[in-house]
């Protein structure tokens, strides 16, 4: 219960509509894996319109970026996987919430790199600009709070759904760069 309310209460401070409501509904597992996906649409977005666009140079820069990017996110997946695979917690919920900031961080690095080489014209143009304002800060929060969901409430899942979260987590994992 003590969890259900600290959710509430990020959800209120983040909430666009939080003067209407003051009991909106708590982050449920499935909101929480969806939001831990989404990243990698956008890494994979970034990566798609960079090979398209991107000359050698830029695809051996982007690279690196994108590693940096994914290391993170790969940790965070790793750190939840643990938690409710084995029930042990990983090092910390506050380690993950910094991994959550350096990912968006260096994902933000690499879209705009990515944006800079597409033709102001292109409908892709459009979408990497959608997706960095998906990286913005009420978004990284937004993913906090599903890392924190995920990192807290697996104790109380049965076996079955910690399975299917883990198995979730594992197909939210970024792609490598090939």
């Amino acid at each position: 219960m003590k969890f259900v309310r600290l959710l509430i209460g990020i959800l209120l401070l983040f909430s666009p509509i939080s003067v209407a409501y003051t009991q909106p509904a708590a982050l449920s597992w499935p909101n929480a894996v969806a939001e831990v996906t989404s990243w990698r649409t956008i890494a994979t977005a970034c990566v798609a319109s960079l090979k398209q666009y991107g000359n050698e140079a830029d695809l051996a820069s982007g690279r690196i970026a994108y590693a940096k990017a994914k290391a993170d996110s790969d940790a965070i997946i790793a750190g939840l996987i643990t938690a409710i695979s084995q029930g042990n917690a990983p090092a910390s919920l506050s380690d993950l919430h910094a991994r959550v900031e350096r990912s968006a961080s260096a994902l933000g690095d690499f879209c705009k790199m990515t944006e800079k080489l597409v033709p102001s014209t292109s409908l892709h143009r459009s979408f990497l600009s959608e997706a960095l304002n998906a990286i913005a800060k009420p978004a990284i929060d937004k993913l906090s709070a599903a890392v924190t969901a995920l990192y807290e409430n697996y104790r109380t899942d049965t076996a079955l759904m910690r399975e299917t979260i883990r198995t979730q987590l594992e197909a939210a994992r970024w792609p490598d760069f090939a």
